[in-house]
């Protein structure tokens, strides 16, 4: 799996109605191929709440939060038996009072399995940012190739990518601690 681009949210949303426009195929009498895998994210993952080393957890010891919003795939059959997926991600991020020179960083996984629920590949992606002075939150898009064999099912219809953040132990237990 590869990253191709990462974008702002004016430029992310023309992928999102790409998407929607996609499956139009069919209405203008165009071949049309199988079902793209479906991306789902996962909810203990969908979120990240990352603090400064030590015990502190208030709103001080914030270094960075995100938030997955949408997710979305578009792909092409090769008619060999494998599919070439884009993934696209979503995120909200922002910077918290613990940030040091306004930069935040983020990782995020796409983890592929088969319709037997066995994994196909999983990868890390890593996002650093630098926020302008005076702010401390943006919206981007990833857009992550994901290609991979299908056989011996018919297509890939029945995979699942599963998106979420790459979340450490502790915070894991914060997050949950928060739904309490």
């Amino acid at each position: 799996m590869t990253r191709r681009s990462r974008s702002g949210w004016a430029q992310s949303s023309w992928a999102w109605l790409f998407l929607g426009l996609t499956g139009c195929a069919a209405v203008f009498g165009e071949d049309v191929q199988p079902p793209c895998p479906q991306a789902i994210t996962i909810a203990d993952a969908q979120n990240i709440t990352a603090h400064q080393p030590g015990p502190g957890r208030d709103l001080t010891d914030v270094l960075v939060n995100g938030s997955i919003v949408r997710i979305a795939t578009s792909c092409e059959y090769d008619g060999e038996g494998r599919v070439d997926t884009t993934v696209y991600v979503e995120l909200d991020l922002s910077i918290g009072p613990a940030a040091q020179d306004n930069t935040g960083q983020w990782r995020f996984f796409i983890l592929v399995t088969d319709p037997d629920r066995k994994f196909v590949a999983k990868r890390i992606f890593s996002i650093d940012l630098k926020f302008e002075q005076a702010v401390f939150r943006t919206r981007i898009q990833e857009q992550v190739q994901a290609d991979f064999a299908y056989a011996p099912w018919e297509d890939a219809s029945n995979f699942l990518i599963f998106v979420g953040f790459q979340l450490t132990r502790d915070q894991l237990d914060y997050l949950r601690s928060l739904k309490r």
